[in-house]
């Protein structure tokens, strides 16, 4: 961040210019898109490429269970499909 009078960079936690003691006014966040929206990765990765799913489940459960959640939802549907398919396949 730049401080507006002085054109001095200022750190993102700062509340008043360390130069000229201007009052920082902080940037708005750009809108955060919800985390509980299935998307067409958690689809794509987790129904055509389980092991993957799986292996993100495993990274995101901590940060982001909701998103974990999906990718554990569709890896479990992924790993059905193979093997109705596998039966399908040899009878």
């Amino acid at each position: 961040m730049i401080c507006e009078k002085c054109k001095t960079e200022v750190l993102e936690n700062d509340v008043f210019c360390r130069k000229c003691g201007t009052p920082i006014k902080k940037e708005k966040s750009q809108k955060i898109k919800k985390p509980n929206a299935i998307t067409a990765k958690h689809v794509l990765i987790g129904i055509f490429f389980p092991p993957l799913g799986f292996a993100l489940w495993g990274l995101y459960v901590q940060e982001n269970p909701i998103q974990a959640k999906n990718y554990l939802l569709f890896s479990g549907i992924g790993v059905l499909f193979y093997i109705i398919g596998f039966i399908a396949a040899n009878i």
